[in-house]
């Protein structure tokens, strides 16, 4: 129907122009005098031509550009996403146009992580199981005919087996991560409690561990978010073991709670060693091992969990960080409720 409405009007701008103006003609030849309503007719007649013109070319314009965007977003929805849409000019169109251009840069960068994840996946479950697979088959040929070498084998298989159903869990946890179903098992979430539990985990982790730990907590009463508890905790004990992990003995952390608007603001900060300025873009890319990481244990999936339990619940984090010197992540909690209103959960 539209393409029938469309050379509809087509056939009356590309017949009335140059009707128009063939009238125009016709009447400026054949006037052998001019009155003033001649003139009117006249201006008119130009007018009307001009119009017809600029509206040719207007509609002209935006039905190829129409053609390009609707050609570009086939061939994304078919999976080409090395298409690129070429813009040119400065209107709205092209404004469109550009945005189409960069959800495209996204998606392909997005397809491109996704890639690597499994690429690093794979590689992550293989070097376990290879080691699994040698052990076993070194039983099966007699290379531990001493009780005590099998039984070291045993131990050692047991280990990797942990080893490896611990990155599994981790997997799993992490893909969880990245759906809704943490609404399913939403609630209330009072800051003040949740906060204070966390405070006085952290001193004792940090008395133990010889570390300064400093806290200013200033929630109003009664204040809540909508949340899943367990990732919650998730991402603090994530930040402050990180914290942690990466500072020294006599090194300072911090942790600062404070109200902005309807956005709770959280602050972990430490004194550490910081993250190297090459590293910062990549943080939250999963199995990512920064210059500093290398040398402590982990699977490189601890912030890349917290980012997508923050961009799960439409909270947004922020890292700062300078090598030397001391890293923070900002959390923003938005939006926070008090007692007397009823969100939607």
């Amino acid at each position: 129907m539209k393409y029938q409405r469309k050379l509809i009007l087509y056939s009356f701008l590309f017949v009335a122009f140059p009707g128009a103006v063939l009238l125009l003609g016709v009447t400026v030849l054949t006037m052998e005098s001019y009155t003033p309503k001649d003139r009117t007719m006249i201006s008119i007649l130009v007018f009307l031509a001009i119009m017809v013109a600029v509206c040719t070319y207007l509609i002209s314009r935006f039905d190829r550009q129409a053609g390009l965007l609707e050609k570009a977003a086939r061939r994304i929805a078919e999976g080409d996403l090395d298409y690129v849409l070429e813009v040119q000019g400065d209107d709205e169109f092209s404004s469109v146009a550009r945005s189409f251009e960069r959800m495209r840069i996204s998606l392909k960068e997005e397809q491109s992580k996704r890639f690597r994840f499994l690429m690093a996946v794979s590689h992550d479950l293989k070097t376990p199981l290879t080691s699994i697979k040698g052990y076993v088959e070194a039983l099966q040929d007699g290379f531990a005919e001493d009780p005590r070498d099998a039984q070291n084998y045993l131990r050692i298989l047991k280990e990797k087996s942990d080893a490896l159903e611990d990155r599994i869990k981790e997997l799993i946890e992490f893909v969880k991560t990245e759906t809704g179903d943490w609404r399913l098992r939403a609630s209330r979430i009072y800051l003040d409690r949740f906060f204070s539990e966390l405070v006085d985990v952290t001193t004792h982790d940090a008395r133990i561990l010889k570390r300064r730990f400093h806290y200013h907590l200033d929630i109003p009463g009664h204040a809540y978010v909508i949340a899943d508890e367990t990732l919650l905790v998730r991402v603090f004990e994530n930040l402050l073991g990180n914290a942690i992990r990466y500072t020294q003995e006599g090194d300072a952390i911090h942790i600062d709670v404070r109200p902005r608007g309807k956005t709770v603001l959280v602050s972990v900060r430490d004194t550490g060693i910081g993250i190297a300025e090459e590293d910062l873009p990549h943080i939250y890319d999963p199995f990512y091992r920064g210059t500093h990481s290398r040398r402590e244990a982990g699977h490189g999936l601890g912030l890349s969990t917290v980012k997508n339990i923050i961009r799960s619940h439409d909270w947004k984090i922020e890292c700062f960080s300078k090598e030397g010197k001391g890293t923070e992540f900002l959390i923003h909690l938005a939006p926070f409720f008090l007692d007397n209103q009823q969100p939607e959960v």
